[in-house]
């Protein structure tokens, strides 16, 4: 899913150089599982980094995934108390994107360890890792109206590059959300027959709230994103939908000051569109008499 992105990122940290053997002329950094100790590829065995990815959670979009890290350190050679912080930093809060996947790890506890023969002592860090799907689907499509809104209007009105997850496909590997370089992420909650206007002959009218997770370098940085959102839709009351309709934007958006932007999203955004009818197909009239008089 993302072993190969984390990998990726982590054979890559100078940070870690100090205190990783080498295999093959790369870090010490595998998946699941290292390479023998006879292997030719050592020089040194340790210290080493072995993570391993748990996918058999919730398939729905919750944290249902966890990551483990295994690092290990030899006695008297290196200390998994100086490595600890250094690998929890390279992960924490990071998005791993790979194969059209994209996933965030949060750091949820440390344990010590010492191997059997005294010799090895280490310490494995277990995050959650939460899931950010594609959420763009159909035409006409509200996530795609907001998702193109951000990368463009948003990020001029904030003067930086705003990182749209599941819009922006160029991006690959690894990468942390920053103040300079925020992320947004659009999903809907939920779909319902819209509240105000009634349907016509040609539309059905339908109302989607849609949760807007945003991240940044810290809590008042992205609460600031949300105001800047808030006043900006509040102003623009519709946008341009892909088939060229509008959705009209409900005024009462709410930013949600206490929530995660992980899990849950601190912003909410209510907007009212119209489906086309798709009405059967008639043919024409065909072979009409009419009959008339003439009076002159």
């Amino acid at each position: 899913m993302i072993e190969a992105a984390l990998r990726a990122h982590l054979i890559e940290q100078d940070s870690l150089r100090p205190y990783l053997a080498t295999w093959n002329g790369s870090l010490a950094v595998f998946n699941q599982e290292a390479p023998p100790d006879t292997d030719p590829g050592w020089r040194f065995q340790y210290g080493r980094i072995v993570f391993m990815v748990d996918m058999t959670g919730d398939p729905e979009r919750k944290v249902g995934a966890t990551l483990t890290v295994d690092v290990m350190c030899e006695k008297e050679v290196q200390d998994p108390n100086v490595l600890e912080p250094i690998v929890r930093e390279l992960i924490d809060g990071y998005f791993f994107v790979q194969d059209g996947n994209t996933m965030s790890a949060r750091w949820r506890k440390s344990n010590y360890f010492v191997e059997a023969n005294d010799k090895i002592f280490g310490v494995t860090l277990s995050f959650d890792l939460l899931a950010f799907p594609k959420t763009e689907t159909s035409s006409p499509d509200p996530v795609l109206a907001l998702n193109t809104w951000s990368g463009r209007e948003l990020a001029r009105k904030l003067d930086k590059t705003v990182t749209v997850i599941g819009h922006n496909d160029e991006i690959l590997g690894a990468w942390k959300p920053t103040a300079e370089n925020p992320a947004i992420y659009w999903r809907i909650s939920q779909i319902t027959k819209c509240s105000w206007i009634p349907d016509t002959f040609n539309a059905i009218w339908q109302d989607a709230t849609l949760m807007g997770h945003v991240f940044a370098s810290d809590v008042n940085t992205e609460l600031s994103i949300c105001r800047v959102i808030d006043n900006m839709l509040q102003r623009a009351e519709y946008l341009i939908l892909d088939d060229g309709s509008p959705i009209f934007v409900d005024r009462n958006i709410k930013v949600l000051t206490s929530s995660d932007p992980l899990r849950t999203g601190q912003i909410s955004v209510v907007g009212s569109y119209g489906i086309l009818r798709e009405h059967p197909h008639a043919d024409p009239i065909q072979h009409i008499t009419t009959r008339g008089e003439y009076h002159g």
